[in-house]
């Protein structure tokens, strides 16, 4: 590895520079070739000051060499008597070091200088970084991704495995030495909690009315009427909302599981400047009831919630009546499975096929799921927003 580096005043920021390396563990320490630029018959040109380029680089290169010795890196020095001519000969004399380092100068202004040294220095700097890091066992390398996983995802899945909005993505299987479904079991025993905890809040607050809970192979749904959250044709959350959502926040925390929210609306057209359709109103509402959940507990990650609007396409009862239309609108917490149950095969949990979920994990029409059916046309121009 070959860099060039111009002198000016360095001292400090070698030092700098160096004061990186102690930071990093290496299996040994690298060896540098250090080597003085022009020599005893080709001296370079004079600088302003009356030296020579070979005095001038010769000086630098043995402070450089001092400093990278003090920080117990190995020093090869190459040229600093000034009798190798040859450009050839001198990585030749540098056979077998991790770095080789050629010091030049040019006789210019000081103010060039300054910034140029600081930007070569860094970048040796940064060399022997990734040397010491190519050189780290894969024990601390792993024991670091495990220490940011858990800084970043707050105890949750790690996001090294799980990035992003899940698209489509299956339920995931048990490894082969998990005894039979006990993955599964566990999963839908920490679901039937959830769903007791919210079940309980509901008839203690007499909300029967407005939430609802179901629990089916897919995951937990938990349903929310609009008048519990909404004004009629609006997207700002009533205070009413304020006393559900830490509630179904607090529920939400405990699990690892993936959350769609999901805003649902009746077949009534709506047109006006902030909401030209009804696709622009559930969109909408799905998206501030899933920010007021992630503001008001910190224990969630955002990483797992994605919101969704379905407009009309999706309904749970007939639009041709007033009380079907107050049913279809409506947002939904769907918390979704990581693990199936199958009962044919002991060791191994049955995958999703492609045809169970939609884009956001949901269950679509015509599943085993308990997701009522949509009208056809569900499946076109679903608006999707992932925070």
């Amino acid at each position: 590895m070959l860099i060039c580096l111009a002198h000016s005043c360095m001292k400090t920021r070698l030092l700098f520079a160096c004061c990186l390396f102690p930071a990093i563990v290496v299996a040994a320490p690298p060896l540098v070739a250090v080597d003085v630029g022009h020599g005893e018959r080709d001296t370079g040109a004079t600088s302003a000051r009356g030296r020579s380029e070979f005095a001038f680089n010769r000086d630098f290169a043995g402070r450089l060499a001092s400093t990278l010795r003090q920080r117990e890196l190995g020093v090869r020095e190459v040229n600093f008597d000034g009798r190798i001519e040859s450009l050839y000969a001198r990585p030749q004399a540098a056979n077998g070091s991790d770095f080789f380092i050629s010091i030049h100068h040019d006789s210019i202004g000081e103010a060039w200088l300054l910034p140029y040294s600081d930007l070569m220095t860094l970048l040796l700097a940064l060399f022997i970084a990734l040397f010491a890091i190519s050189q780290t066992d894969q024990k601390k390398i792993t024991e670091l991704s495990q220490a940011f996983s858990s800084a970043f995802n707050m105890g949750g899945p790690s996001m090294f495995d799980k990035m992003g909005p899940n698209v489509g993505r299956r339920a995931e299987s048990p490894a082969d030495d998990d005894k039979g479904n006990s993955a599964y079991l566990a999963e839908n025993k920490k679901l039937e909690e959830i769903q007791k905890k919210m079940e309980d809040y509901i008839q203690q607050n007499g909300m029967s009315d407005h939430l609802s809970t179901q629990l089916t192979e897919e995951g937990l749904m938990i349903r929310i009427k609009e008048r519990a959250l909404f004004p009629s044709g609006s997207a700002q959350l009533v205070a009413q909302s304020q006393s559900i959502i830490p509630v179904v926040a607090g529920l939400l925390a405990s699990v690892p599981e993936r959350v769609v929210v999901s805003g649902h609306t009746d077949n009534m057209p709506i047109s006006s400047s902030q909401f030209p359709s009804n696709w622009e109103l559930s969109s909408t509402r799905a998206m501030n009831f899933m920010k007021a959940l992630l503001a008001s507990n910190s224990g969630l990650n955002p990483a797992r919630f994605s919101a969704i609007g379905y407009s009309e396409y999706r309904p749970i009862a007939d639009n041709k009546t007033d009380a079907g239309r107050a049913q279809n609108r409506r947002v939904e917490i769907f918390v979704a499975r990581n693990y199936r149950f199958n009962p044919d095969e002991k060791n191994k949990s049955k995958q999703t096929s492609e045809s169970d979920t939609g884009a956001d994990g949901m269950p679509v029409a015509g599943t085993t799921g308990n997701t009522p059916s949509t009208n056809g046309s569900a499946g076109s121009g679903m608006q999707t927003t992932t925070y």
